[in-house]
């Protein structure tokens, strides 16, 4: 291999890197929030809040603070301990947004888990979090 081709070898992956590396950035907020709700940590899945955050748990809907909706998720998790989570889907929208989609399984039922995020002041912050009541099997 000739000297020009070495370097466009090593151009190629150090953009390869580069590009795989910023697509990391966005899904790591969302393996962070799992790794939280798997342990049922509402102050870590907290820690990913925007000072305000629209909320719904059960269908009880509101636009919170970040200390009361980390304290609505601890009764979440309280009352309905985790027994698995796995994200199911991830998909990022238009203007820089994201979205995951995740199935909570506790002892009293299966719920899903939606968590949009987006992009504030140069931080990956939740926006709005979703638990949407008892999913039945097949669904």
């Amino acid at each position: 291999m000739n000297r020009i081709q070495q370097n466009i070898a090593k151009i190629s992956v150090v953009v390869l890197v580069t590009v795989l590396s910023a697509f990391t950035y966005q899904t790591d907020i969302f393996d962070s929030v799992a790794t939280a709700i798997r342990a049922n940590n509402a102050k870590d899945v907290a820690s990913y809040f925007n000072s305000s955050i629209d909320f719904s748990v059960e269908g009880r809907e509101g636009v919170y603070s970040k200390t009361q909706a980390e304290m609505i998720l601890k009764n979440f998790f309280t009352q309905h301990p985790c027994t698995k989570f796995d994200i199911t889907h991830r998909a990022k929208s238009y203007g820089g947004s994201s979205f995951a989609i995740g199935s909570y399984t506790s002892a009293s039922g299966t719920y899903r888990i939606t968590v949009y995020v987006k992009e504030i002041s140069g931080k990956s912050l939740i926006h709005e979090m979703k638990i949407e009541g008892k999913i039945e099997s097949g669904e």
